[in-house]
């Protein structure tokens, strides 16, 4: 993997949500940290805080991890079992569930050192399921297919599921509510769900204009319909500020339209049918981005085995870094049959030292 692949990669695991982290200093031996082990659709922390909140019905993973210690099994004690129930433990992991609304006291012990948090089990307030077309993580906004989703034949897509308190934060843990998928036909997709975690890959089926609803418990559902390959009509482009960036990308969705971006921005191609829906998948083309006039890429080369697959699964690509400055480049996005012109500018670069004006 080449140096600029080794960089954007390490940023995916660089997005964390902020708090007090749950750690115990160990002087001289080290650190030890509980650490959640459920796999979320949504950045979080790992690490739990002094205080933490788990769903209803949900199971949490737990794990001890020791830092510059030697890992040894702790004594675990739920204040209140009625409350959260411990019903698995194994060394350094451990398992509780969320059993009825309340509060208590998770304590962890090694005979030398205790690590505790307050657990507070909260009722679902609210779910939803999110679509996540491109690598989760990565800078691609949900407001990209808020008009709808549909999909190409057998195409994976990344799903996930979350709970929410009253106030709008989200809950912790997996399983508090079944997964379901109905079909409209004989056939229908399926969703392979990660260990510990309401977060997987929906497999669409092979039949084109087959609809799925996807429920995560009774009250929430989802429908995604699968489109053949024909039914792509239009084509736009998300040009980001960089590939871990959600915020702050500009769409180019007529022709003529002028952005701003910078080296290695990513360019992501939007496929919709012809009723506006984004269709998610990297179907039968890849994405191209050439200079209007030369027919030059403007898009980097040996980008590594690893990131070009995930560029190749998002229909996008990186725009390399000795693009010319200060002018007007016209750009052109090409998709199979589908192509939208576009001007591209890269800021000129201000030199170190401004002379002052009389």
């Amino acid at each position: 993997m080449n140096s600029l692949a080794k960089i954007l990669l390490a940023g995916a695991v660089s997005v964390l949500l902020g708090g007090c982290d749950l750690e115990l200093n160990l002087g001289g031996s080290g650190t030890a940290r509980l650490e959640d082990q459920t796999r979320y659709g949504e950045p979080s922390s790992a690490t739990l805080n002094a205080e933490t909140s788990v769903a209803l019905g949900a199971t949490l993973p737990l794990s001890v991890a020791c830092v510059g210690c030697e890992e040894e099994p702790w004594n675990v004690v739920v204040e209140d079992p009625y409350i959260l129930q411990l019903h698995q433990q194994d060394g350094t992991h451990l398992e509780v569930t969320g059993k009825h609304v309340g509060q208590t006291r998770l304590v962890l012990d090694s005979g030398a050192e205790v690590l505790e948090t307050n657990v507070e089990v909260k009722a679902i307030a609210s779910s939803h399921i999110r679509f996540y077309p491109w690598e989760p993580g990565l800078g691609l906004p949900q407001e990209l297919w808020s008009g709808g989703i549909a999909i190409f034949p057998e195409t994976n897509l990344w799903v996930g599921g979350c709970h929410l308190d009253e106030s709008g934060n989200p809950l912790r843990g997996f399983g508090a509510k079944p997964w379901e998928i109905i079909g409209s036909t004989t056939v229908s997709g399926t969703i392979m769900l990660y260990d510990h975690a309401d977060f997987g890959i929906y497999r669409s089926p092979d039949v084109p204009h087959h609809v799925d609803r996807i429920r995560l418990g009774e009250d929430v559902e989802t429908e995604i319909q699968t489109v053949h390959y024909d039914e792509a009509d239009s084509l736009e482009v998300y040009v980001g500020r960089s590939l871990f960036e959600v915020d702050g990308g500009t769409l180019v969705a007529a022709e003529g339209e002028r952005v701003e971006s910078e080296a290695f921005a990513p360019i992501h191609g939007i496929v919709r049918t012809a009723d506006g829906r984004y269709i998610a998948g990297s179907g039968q083309h890849t994405l191209e981005l050439i200079h209007a006039e030369t027919g030059d890429s403007l898009l980097t080369e040996e980008n590594g085995e690893e990131l070009e697959r995930i560029l190749e699964s998002g229909r996008a690509g990186l725009l390399r870094d000795n693009l010319p400055k200060g002018v007007d480049i016209p750009a052109r996005a090409i998709y199979g049959e589908l192509s939208i012109l576009f001007n591209l500018h890269f800021p000129s670069e201000l030199p170190d030292e401004q002379p002052l004006t009389p």
